[in-house]
C-alpha cells in the first residue's frame, strides 16, 4: 500500500528540518594554530603566532580571555617569555618590551636572533656576542651587575657573561647557558637556586657546580632545570613538592638527576612541578599536581616524571604556576591544570587533569 498524503507530507517536512537543523548547527570552535612559541605565568598563557603576533589567555592579559586573543598593540615579537603576572617579547624593531599588567618601557634590544627570560619583576636578554643585559628589580642581585640597584634604561650588562646562547629566570634568580655548554647564575639563593652548593645569594655570575654539556635551561620560581647532551636531566633549587624529579622533597643546592628521564628534547620548571618533552613527542611531568597540572588525569603528585595523558606530538613544553601547556606539531596548543582564570584557553574556567584544545577568538 502507498504511503498516504500526511506520512509523505510528515517525511518531507522532518528531512526538510533535519536539513535545516544540520546546516544551522555550530562548526567545532577555531584553535591556535600556527604557533611557533609559547610561554606560561601563574594565570595566564600565551602564544607567539605568524607576523610577530602575540596571542594570550587567561588574567594579566590585555583581553584578560579564557579563549586565545591577540594583545594589544603587539605585533612583530619574535620571542616571548612570562612569569607570575606578566609577558615580555623581543621585537624586529629592536625593542624588548613587557606589558600587561607593567608599565610598557621598550629598552634597545637585537632585531633577531636574541635569548630573552623573564622573572617576577626583572627581564633579560642577550646581546651580540651572547653579552647579557637585564633591567627590573635588583633586590637580590638578579640582574647580575655587582649591584642591588634597580635599573631600567640602560639595562644593566650582566658581569663576566659572554657568549651565552639561552637564558632562564626565576622568582628572584637569572641563568645563562654559555656556549660551551656550562651554565652560570645569579640573585637570590634561599633554595640553592644558583646551583653553587651554597646558599648565598650572589649579584654576579656564579658556575653551578659540576654542570657541563648543557643545551637547553628553564627555570620559574625557586627552581631551575638543564637538558644535558644525550637528553638527560638535571634540576637544582626548591623541591618542597618533588618538582627536582630525584624521588625526594629536599632542596638541592647542586644539580640531581631526574629520575629515569631520558631523551629529553625540550625542558621547562614551572611553580611546583616541572615536564620535559622526550623523544617522539610524548611529554612527562614530575611534582605538585593539585590542580592537575602533570596531565595524568588524576590529581596525585609525583616526586618522579609520569606521562601525560593522550600527548604524542608535543615539540615544546611551557610550565606556569599550576597549569602547563604544550606546543604540538601544526602549530596547536594545549594546556592541563588549574583554569580559575581562563588560563587553559578552553572557553571555560574549569580546571582539567587532560590536555585539552586552545580556543582561538574567532
Amino acid at each position: 500500500m502507498a504511503p498516504s498524503k500526511t506520512i509523505r507530507s510528515a517525511v518531507v517536512l522532518f528531512l526538510f528540518t533535519g536539513l535545516v537543523l544540520a546546516a544551522c548547527a555550530p562548526g567545532p570552535p577555531p584553535l591556535v594554530a600556527g604557533a611557533t612559541g609559547i610561554a606560561t605565568g601563574d594565570t595566564h598563557s600565551c602564544a607567539l603566532v605568524a607576523g610577530g603576533v602575540v596571542m594570550c589567555w587567561g588574567s594579566s592579559t590585555s583581553t584578560n580571555s579564557n579563549t586565545a586573543a591577540p594583545e594589544a598593540g603587539i605585533t612583530g615579537a619574535y620571542r616571548i617569555a612570562a612569569s607570575v603576572i606578566h609577558t615580555c617579547g623581543l621585537f624586529t624593531t629592536g625593542q624588548a618590551r613587557c606589558w600587561a599588567p607593567l608599565p610598557d618601557h621598550p629598552a634597545t634590544a637585537p632585531t633577531s636572533g636574541a635569548a630573552l627570560a623573564t622573572g617576577n619583576a626583572h627581564t633579560c636578554w642577550t646581546v651580540g656576542g651572547g653579552e647579557v643585559r637585564c633591567a627590573g628589580d635588583n633586590h637580590f642581585g638578579q640582574l647580575g651587575d655587582g649591584t642591588n640597584n634597580f635599573a631600567l634604561d640602560p639595562p644593566a650588562a650582566v658581569v663576566g657573561v659572554a657568549g651565552a646562547t639561552a637564558l632562564a629566570a626565576g622568582q628572584e634568580f637569572t641563568c645563562a647557558l654559555l656556549g660551551g655548554g656550562s651554565v652560570k647564575c645569579w640573585g637570590d639563593n634561599s633554595f640553592g637556586q644558583l646551583g653553587d652548593a651554597t646558599n648565598t645569594a650572589s649579584n654576579v655570575p656564579v658556575d653551578v657546580a659540576g654542570l657541563g654539556g648543557v643545551v637547553a635551561i628553564s627555570a620559574y620560581r625557586f627552581s631551575a632545570c638543564a637538558i644535558l647532551t644525550g637528553g638527560a636531566v638535571k634540576c637544582w633549587g626548591a623541591n618542597a613538592s618533588g618538582q627536582l624529579g630525584d624521588g625526594t622533597t629536599a632542596s638541592r643546592n647542586v644539580p640531581v638527576s631526574v629520575a629515569g628521564l631520558t631523551g629529553a628534547t625540550a625542558i621547562t620548571a614551572g611553580g611546583d612541578h616541572s615536564c620535559a618533552v622526550v623523544a617522539g613527542g610524548a611529554v612527562k611531568c614530575w611534582g605538585a599536581n593539585g590542580s592537575g597540572q602533570l596531565g595524568t588525569g588524576t590529581y596525585a603528585g609525583s616526586l618522579v616524571p609520569v606521562g601525560v595523558v593522550g600527548l604524542n606530538a608535543a615539540t615544546l613544553v611551557s610550565a606556569g604556576g599550576p597549569h602547563t601547556c604544550a606546543l604540538v606539531a601544526g602549530g596547536g596548543v594545549k594546556c592541563w591544570g588549574a583554569n580559575g582564570s581562563g588560563q587553559l584557553g578552553n572557553a571555560t574556567n574549569s580546571g582539567s587533569p587532560v590536555p585539552v584544545d586552545v580556543i582561538a577568538d574567532p
